[in-house]
């Protein structure tokens, strides 16, 4: 036998919601509590953004609704410790709600995989929509970046190089490895150009490496204390 609703009953149900509709719903549930509650469902029900870059991101929607009778209304959240996951909408009321599910993977080690929960807490239960993605290292952009990079220093290098060729007597006597005799024939022209292009490609590819590596240990540290 149900048990008769009390004016303290009433009084909470009035308290807990602020929207009408959300309180009809919870009146009607007081008064019949057999009759069937709202039910939360999302599409998709999970979600794997697979791999992303340590430079970029990506987002993808998911619907979360009303898969029973009545007026479902609730909060949406996160949880969980992984990194670079938000969403950008906080509550549902009512109908269906599109979620924007945004992961970003900057400053986010290499290999590391980020896992979240989406919580979403109604008056017709709980619903959990896990969130996934791995880190990968931007492996063709840091080698597009070295080549650019690499023959931005060599043609420099291969200007400053013609420039001292044709000041009589300087380059000699500044530069003697410039205009050594036989190994400058062998390397002349586009030979330096070549060359340069490696040795700047290859240090700039070294350099940038190590200061990617030094801003991930500046965040984790930062995220540790945090």
């Amino acid at each position: 036998m149900a048990t008769k609703p009390t004016s303290a009953d009433f009084d909470s149900l009035f308290s807990k919601y602020s929207n009408s509709k959300a309180r009809v719903e919870a009146l009607t549930g007081l008064l019949d509590p057999d009759i069937a509650k709202p039910k939360p469902s999302a599409s998709p029900s999970k979600v794997d953004l697979g791999s992303i870059s340590s430079e970029g991101e990506k987002s993808v929607s998911v619907t979360i609704k009303n898969s029973s009778r009545g007026y479902l209304s609730g909060s949406i959240s996160l949880s969980g410790n992984g990194q670079g996951i938000t969403v950008n909408q906080t509550s549902i009321e009512g109908g269906p709600v599109t979620v924007s599910v945004r992961a970003r993977a900057l400053g986010l080690p290499a290999g590391s995989r980020q896992t979240a929960n989406i919580s979403v807490s109604t008056n017709g239960g709980t619903l959990q929509i896990p969130v996934s993605f791995t880190v990968s290292a931007p492996v063709f952009r840091m080698i597009g970046r070295s080549l650019a990079w690499g023959c931005l220093w060599a043609l420099g290098f291969w200007l400053f190089r013609l420039c001292l060729g044709s000041i009589s007597g300087i380059s000699g006597n500044l530069l003697p490895w410039l205009s050594s005799g036989d190994q400058l024939q062998q390397v002349n022209g586009g030979g330096v150009f070549f060359i340069s292009i490696i040795f700047f490609g290859g240090l700039f590819a070294y350099l940038y490496y190590m200061a990617r590596m030094r801003r991930v240990s500046v965040l984790g540290s930062s995220d540790e204390r945090r």
